[in-house]
């Protein structure tokens, strides 16, 4: 396992805060204002990051899975916004390089994202201004060895010389961006950010997730590796393996677990193999770059995909659905605010929610079709978990 280089920590609200921010009373009327007006007389919670990392396509193949498409290169900043306490509009402006699996280059895309949401009415405004260049912008010098050592997710460390160049070289390309109108969508209400609130109270004390992702970890020839309850344990000497991921019913908080024998079975050890390696990514998301062990608001996210809690009106639940939140409606960073935290909740962390969503849905791919192969010869079990 690469281990990870070190990233820039950012202060961030309690827990208790946490709570206190999604139980707060009714919006003022000054606090519905369109995406695009003054937002907010407080000074924003600013995070300027520069990273690399993996992208996938936004939608399934016909397998059922997220194909990884290659790599995005992203100087960004952050911007959160507080009305008495409560994080209601966030701006993000952003310059992506992507590149394919390959590292070839593709397009740039220069994009600045305002967003507003009335937690009372449950309805948002956005404004989305972008162009696509043709040349990159970003220096691409990590990707190299991001691809090379098979990478998820790697984050400069930035001074404030460095914070200070990105921040004129955003303000300089955002500037020519042409401008548009705000439009009005579907937002987050307080009874379903109190939904997440509730589960990740419940769950706060009993979880413990690693400081530093070992996957897969050995004991006595038993390779194991999972968090929030995706799960394998594999004896690699008799060939012996259970298999869990969040169930294929949609219901809260259940497991579907396998338990079986490769075998001399070449295709059920494909299968397990590749199970195995989805959720060694989805761990090394989760712990590494979600950081996990340090920020609680991890625990939020969490909840709410194993929950199969309606975020937005018009989107699917569980991680298929997070994906297409992410992907395609413009209040995503609001919503991951929601069950987060205003510090925690930055652009990268959005996408890494995003990729640790898709593999975790690959994993219950890999994991249904081990089902109806036949691969769990001991039998199996549905189990109640995260």
């Amino acid at each position: 396992m690469i281990n990870k280089k070190s990233r820039k920590v950012v202060t961030v609200l309690s827990l208790v805060s946490l709570f206190c921010f999604t139980s707060l009373g009714p919006v003022s009327a000054e606090s519905s204002q369109g995406a695009s007006a003054n937002l907010g007389k407080q000074e924003p919670i600013s995070t300027v990051e520069s990273y690399t990392i993996e992208t996938y396509s936004d939608t399934l193949n016909a397998e059922g899975y997220f194909e990884k498409t290659g790599y995005e290169v992203v100087n960004a900043v952050t911007k959160i916004y507080v009305d008495e306490g409560r994080a209601i509009k966030s701006e993000v402006s952003s310059i992506e390089d992507f590149y394919d699996n390959q590292g070839n280059y593709i397009k740039t895309v220069i994009k600045n994202d305002k967003s507003a949401n009335d937690f009372i009415t449950g309805k948002a405004k956005i404004n989305n201004q972008n162009f696509v260049a043709s040349s990159p912008l970003n220096d691409q010098s990590q990707l190299a060895n991001v691809i090379k050592n098979n990478d998820t997710f790697e984050k400069e460390t930035l001074d404030s010389s460095k914070e200070q160049a990105i921040l004129k070289k955003l303000e300089t390309n955002v500037s020519k961006l042409p401008k548009v109108q705000d439009k009005e969508v579907q937002g987050i209400n307080l009874e379903q950010l109190n939904t997440i609130k509730q589960k990740i109270s419940e769950l706060q004390a009993s979880k413990v997730t690693p400081k530093v992702s070992t996957c897969p970890s050995n004991s006595g020839g038993v390779e194991s590796c999972g968090a929030y309850d995706n799960l394998y344990r594999h004896n690699i000497i008799n060939g012996d393996f259970t298999a869990q991921v969040l169930g294929h019913a949609g219901e809260d908080s259940k497991y579907t677990r396998l338990h079986g024998n490769v075998g001399n079975n070449t295709a059920k050890a494909s299968r397990l193999a590749t199970f195995k390696q989805q959720i060694n990514t989805y761990e090394r998301y989760i712990v590494d770059d979600l950081e996990a062990s340090t920020f609680w608001e991890v625990v939020g996210w969490a909840s709410a995909l194993a929950s199969y809690v309606l975020l937005v009106q018009g989107f699917l639940t569980g991680p298929v659905g997070w994906v297409a939140v992410v992907s395609s409606y413009a209040n995503a960073l609001l919503v991951f605010i929601g069950f987060t935290s205003t510090s925690y909740a930055t652009v990268s962390r959005l996408q890494i929610s995003k990729n640790a969503a898709a593999q975790l849905n690959n994993a219950k791919t890999t994991h249904y079709n081990m089902l109806n192969l036949g691969d769990a010869n001991y039998g199996s079990d549905y189990v109640s978990g995260f």
